[in-house]
């Protein structure tokens, strides 16, 4: 059983890292969508059991539904908060600080921000977002209306200041990193099973490899008790990507442009459009510590057509 663990992997994502697996300067890529984050205390006997991720890859947005499982590892009932950090939208709250007549000094003095503020915007705002909790074997509840809480982060836990956001300013705690969730709280049972899920629809980026892109973080998980039990992991190409299908990489040019995680050798097709990895008792770490999709980049279907032509 494993205790909190600090991870540093931009609580601010949206605000100062572009796409790291790409080589491009112009790359963009949605990066702000995350499994629920734990919000309160060091430590929590609460396992995430299990998480079914099924992603729809569409060339202008991606649509993400996710359920997870978590378990309580105890003989007593367990009480906490979780959310789904929304990066993109703490984002351009604080673009609107700027847009107000604050310098970007006074940003990082007021709100002491660990990263710069990149040019322009971010690809992939989350809309549709939608919300549901359900006990185990039971047909899921209504949707819910889950409040914005911004946040101070020293690690993956915090205290929870509540905030009415976006509506006005807000006085900055001191320490740590900004972050905004989307946060609710749940009681488990005595050795209960929970299911949370979530789906929404995210911007889908791309690169001058004319290469689409969409990352989901899975990394957040690190804060649950344990590894994670299971990770079903469901890629759906959209028609309007067909042609270009996911890229796993090329033998003549490896570290040329993105490349699709899980890897060919466990994302399997099962049907036409239609990939699925399995991941059992793992920490959500290094190539486990999220999924990457990437379509066929200019170069590699520039070579496909011109092998295709007929010689004279």
């Amino acid at each position: 059983m494993r205790g909190l663990r600090a991870v540093t992997i931009c609580a601010v994502l949206g605000l100062g890292l572009r796409a790291g697996a790409a080589l491009a300067n112009d790359t963009s890529l949605n990066l702000h969508v995350d499994p629920p984050r734990l919000l309160d205390g060091e430590y929590l006997p609460v396992r995430l059991a299990a998480e079914h991720i099924i992603i729809h890859f569409g060339k202008k947005e991606t649509r993400v539904r996710v359920e997870f499982t978590f378990e309580n590892l105890t003989d007593y009932e367990e009480h906490f908060s979780a959310g789904f950090p929304d990066e993109d939208l703490l984002y351009r709250y604080l673009r609107n600080a700027l847009d107000s007549g604050m310098t970007e000094d006074q940003l990082f003095e007021r709100y002491n921000l660990d990263y710069g503020l990149m040019d322009g915007d971010v690809s992939g705002g989350i809309t549709g977002f939608k919300a549901w909790t359900r006990v185990a074997g039971q047909p899921p509840s209504a949707n819910q209306d889950l409040p914005y809480r911004i946040i101070r982060v020293d690690s993956l836990a915090s205290t929870i200041p509540e905030t009415d956001f976006p509506a006005g300013a807000w006085d900055a705690a001191d320490g740590g990193s900004l972050l905004l969730c989307r946060a609710f709280d749940l009681t488990l049972e005595p050795h209960g099973k929970v299911i949370v899920g979530h789906s929404y629809t995210a911007g889908t980026g791309a690169n001058v490899e004319s290469q689409s892109l969409f990352q989901y973080q899975l990394v957040t998980g690190r804060n649950w008790a344990g590894t994670i039990g299971e990770a079903l992991i469901d890629v759906y190409v959209d028609d309007d990507l067909k042609d270009e299908g996911l890229y796993f990489g090329s033998p003549d040019l490896p570290d040329y442009a993105p490349v699709t995680v899980p890897s060919q050798d466990e994302l399997k097709p099962l049907e036409p459009g239609h990939w699925r990895a399995v991941w059992r008792n793992f920490e959500p770490e290094g190539q486990r510590g999220w999924i990457y999709l990437a379509t066929t980049p200019r170069f590699a279907l520039e070579g496909a057509a011109n092998e295709q032509e007929p010689k004279g």
